[in-house]
């Protein structure tokens, strides 16, 4: 009797998860074609949140770290589905406005962010002094001298 009930309530969690998702892609697809946020909420008796300030890469209160990852990935106009933080819901997104932050400047780029620039771009440049090098002079391999060097 106890797994009965146990298996009932894993599968109406899934039924309702299952049916969640179903009328959150629909909703999505709606809101692509053209149907506004404010007309899909009154449809829905839900109020439309607008949410200023989600930072690239931050764990979002509302929508997660996942969540505002994704909102950075679609761009102005773009549009979305992501589950809330929670688990218990799905979350119908629209970016109205993309802006650069008032403080946005070197500072403000994390250390790890700024090596991995800083190496990428010492990187490319070496790149292409060798490149332009070997266009200038007639370059040869010396192999004994590679195999040399790799012996030791």
């Amino acid at each position: 009797d106890e797994v009965r009930q146990k298996v009932v309530a894993d599968w109406t969690a899934a039924e309702i998860s299952k049916r969640l998702a179903a009328k959150a892609d629909e909703l999505g697809k709606r809101l692509k074609a053209g149907a506004t946020l404010d007309v899909i909420a009154s449809e829905l008796k839900l109020e439309k949140q607008t949410k200023r300030g989600v930072k690239r890469e931050a764990d979002d209160v509302d929508f997660g770290k996942e969540g505002a990852a994704a909102m950075f990935g679609v761009g102005e106009g773009g549009t979305g589905l992501v589950p809330s933080p929670t688990g218990d819901g799905q979350i119908l997104y629209k970016v109205a406005e993309v802006f650069e932050p008032a403080g946005a400047d070197a500072s403000s780029v994390p250390d790890d962010a700024q090596k991995s620039f800083t190496s990428g771009m010492s990187d490319d440049l070496l790149d292409q002094l060798v490149a332009q090098l070997q266009t200038q002079y007639d370059v040869r391999i010396d192999q004994a001298a590679v195999a040399q060097a790799s012996t030791r």
